[in-house]
């Protein structure tokens, strides 16, 4: 698993079927991006195990621009935070 990266479960929880990681922790990944509020290690496996081949990569919220544009930030301030990091690594990067 890959910070950033958005998958879906092929099942929903309280409606949601799309989870964002992002430094070890699981957020729901609709419109209004939220922390997934249950147990965290169970979606974890979930995601690793994926026993019935469900568990789809939609992508990553760090390299794919419209997919991030799609989603709402301003309950998870901490993730607008990694994201302003991410890009400031980035341009940096690009002048050295």
């Amino acid at each position: 698993m890959k910070d950033g990266n958005i998958y879906d479960i092929g099942q929903t929880v309280n409606g949601v079927s799309r989870f964002l990681y992002v430094n070890n922790k699981w957020y729901y990944a609709r419109s209004l991006v939220f922390i997934y509020n249950y147990d965290q290690n169970g979606l974890t496996k979930t995601v690793l195990e994926d026993d019935f081949d469900e568990v789809k990569l939609i992508g990553n919220i760090f390299d794919d621009i419209e997919l991030r544009n799609g989603l709402d930030f301003s309950d998870c301030p901490e993730i607008l935070a990694i994201i302003r990091d991410n890009k400031l690594n980035d341009l940096i990067n690009e002048s050295r």
